[in-house]
């Protein structure tokens, strides 16, 4: 049996939690939270050993894999000291809050050869990863215009409203834009530089329109915002213009992805996830209706560490990327200016 300690058990951690329920090969033993009420609820869903603590947990448990779920600010210090420890270490996204706290994650896995991971999802997204093989197979030609939203109300859950302190969140925009940069490297590659629009209010910058300015690329748009009321319905999605079709998915249509041929009558894809589950905005306190995507990244990351291979699909160096690629977004907001990388 694969033995995970859990680090958190907010919104994103009752996420990875169902995951694992659903790996009969993977057991949560360990579960650390400040929180008594959460870390009880936790450890009783996991049938796991509760910890008051990560340093508690990291220090104590007989665990295989440390999964952080913790706040932003936090992720460098605890990736860090578990990997010192000997454990290996899946992260959520953001990697961090800036460029050296990200390093210190790198050097750390080089040193102790343990396997690290970000949790950018959307790189095992369903509709997002049919978009990556038709651009990669040229199914349709060439990419000329991709156009990227992910917009939803005001984040009012978060532990202590962490989210809403851009000290400890870098903004709503380095924490939930930061879904569509990644995908725009991922996609792409590293931008030759980026021009940025927002808007900023008492929580940072909560609202940004970006283009990712490649010279010799597709023109690339991504629109990301959280100040939104919070009875608005989340919205993620995308419109990929090709040579011969358009390639489109939004939530909310049926079917939510969809190709639009130039010959031809639109159609939906046959393009199905490996492993499906369904969750809900009560229990989780996230935007979150299918598990498929989530499952699809901590699997991979946990057979990667089973044949002793280094995760591909993402990497410690690319995630790095996505950081210094949205902090030049937030600092082209508040320049008023193009910044190159």
């Amino acid at each position: 049996m694969f033995r995970v300690g859990m680090l958190g058990w907010g919104a994103i951690g009752n996420v990875h939690g169902r995951v694992y329920k659903a790996m009969p090969d993977v057991k949560v033993v360990a579960l650390a939270d400040v929180e008594p009420d959460r870390r009880q609820k936790g450890a009783e869903f996991m049938e796991a050993e509760p910890y008051s603590s990560a340093e508690e947990l990291i220090h104590n448990a007989d665990v295989d894999m440390i999964d952080i779920c913790l706040p932003t600010f936090l992720h460098s210090q605890y990736a860090v000291m578990a990997m010192e420890k000997g454990f290996h270490v899946l992260s959520e996204k953001p990697m961090a809050l800036n460029y050296e706290q990200c390093t210190d994650m790198i050097e750390a896995q080089k040193k102790t050869g343990k396997s690290l991971m970000i949790g950018h999802c959307i790189r095992f997204w369903r509709e997002y990863s049919y978009l990556k093989k038709v651009y990669s197979e040229k199914t349709f030609g060439n990419l000329q215009v991709l156009s990227l939203t992910r917009v939803g109300g005001l984040s009012t859950k978060s532990w202590r409203n962490w989210m809403l302190d851009p000290q400890l969140s870098g903004s709503q925009t380095v924490d939930r834009h930061i879904h569509d940069t990644d995908f725009v490297l991922y996609l792409l590659g590293k931008p030759n530089a980026v021009r940025t629009v927002g808007y900023v209010d008492q929580y940072g910058l909560s609202h940004v329109s970006t283009h990712y300015i490649y010279d010799n690329g597709p023109a690339v748009f991504a629109e990301g915002g959280g100040n939104i009321p919070v009875d608005y319905k989340f919205f993620m999605g995308f419109r990929a213009v090709f040579d011969d079709a358009t390639v489109e998915f939004n939530r909310y249509n049926t079917p939510a992805l969809c190709v639009y041929p130039w010959n031809g009558k639109p159609y939906e894809p046959d393009w199905k996830e490996p492993f499906s589950a369904e969750a809900s905005s009560e229990s989780t306190g996230l935007n979150i209706t299918s598990l498929g995507a989530y499952y699809n990244e901590i699997r991979y990351f946990i057979d990667c560490i089973k044949a002793g291979k280094a995760p591909e699909v993402i990497t410690p160096e690319e995630a790095r990327d996505t950081l210094t690629i949205v902090l030049a977004e937030v600092e082209s907001a508040y320049t008023k200016k193009t910044v190159d990388l």
